[in-house]
């Protein structure tokens, strides 16, 4: 019916936002840049519309010193997909930095409406004093990934990695440490894997120790210490609070269902 074109829009709307920042948020954990970006946008554009009906909506009952109204869920999903912009620009660093200028990225990194996930990794490097923190992902058994960046449908697609790949360190030269970092996640036992605590592996050739953190289902973040490093460090908090920030889980927690 014409006069509840309005209602049925506004489901859309919404329902359509949340599907599009899911899509993202699914295609992040694939580590596929293309069809994260997309459905960002994708998002974006549903919940301008969305906007605009709002402002036409409450236009009219503006009174002297009244702001309008914005739904909850509204107010929600913006803060969702911010999180989501702000995980993509941290995942996808290293092909975002090979596309622009330093000036550009500094720019974009210093702006009101970036939470500096990727200023916030540097420093947390620094003030652990870890020799690296780095972003890990699993593609083995992932059909059809071809690599985070773009590629050309046309061009033929190579073998799918049989082992982990380096999303974003720093610093960003980590020598051969690769090959340990693969041993130390390879050493958890699948029980063992909680996002919220870390699991720790200690190398006894090379006097190293590894703590890992599951951030999404086949990404990793790993802190690497030289000697033997205990479980319940000063800096463990410090570093889960991190990764409670890229997972979202204070956002997450609190969208509650409406009475």
């Amino acid at each position: 019916h014409p006069l509840l074109s309005s209602i049925r829009n506004c489901i859309t709307w919404e329902c359509e936002s949340l599907m599009h920042c899911l899509g993202a948020q699914t295609k992040m954990e694939e580590w596929t840049m293309l069809p994260s970006l997309m459905n960002l946008h994708a998002a974006h554009g549903r919940l301008t519309q969305w906007e605009k009906s709002i402002q036409v909506k409450e236009s009219w009952k503006i009174g002297f010193l009244k702001s309008p109204t914005q739904p909850l869920l509204y107010q929600w999903l913006w803060r969702f997909r911010a999180h989501l912009v702000n995980k993509f620009t941290l995942y996808f660093y290293s092909t975002l930095a090979q596309q622009t200028t330093p000036q550009e990225m500094r720019n974009y990194l210093s702006s009101k409406n970036n939470t500096d996930l990727y200023i916030k990794l540097h420093n947390l490097q620094k003030k652990c004093m870890a020799g690296f923190v780095a972003l890990v992902f699993d593609p083995r058994g992932l059909p059809g990934w071809r690599g985070p960046g773009y590629f050309h449908p046309e061009r033929p697609s190579e073998a799918l990695p049989d082992h982990y790949v380096l999303m974003l360190s720093q610093p960003v030269k980590m020598g051969e440490r690769m090959v340990g970092v693969t041993r130390a996640l390879d050493g958890r036992s699948a029980e063992l894997i909680s996002p919220d605590k870390p699991y720790l592996f200690y190398n006894s050739e090379e006097k190293c120790s590894y703590l890992m953190w599951s951030i999404d289902p086949r990404v990793n973040f790993v802190v690497f210490y030289e000697g033997k490093r205990e479980d319940k460090s000063a800096n463990i908090p410090q570093i889960s609070e991190f990764c409670s920030q890229m997972r979202g889980t204070s956002l997450l927690a609190s969208l509650k269902p409406s009475k």
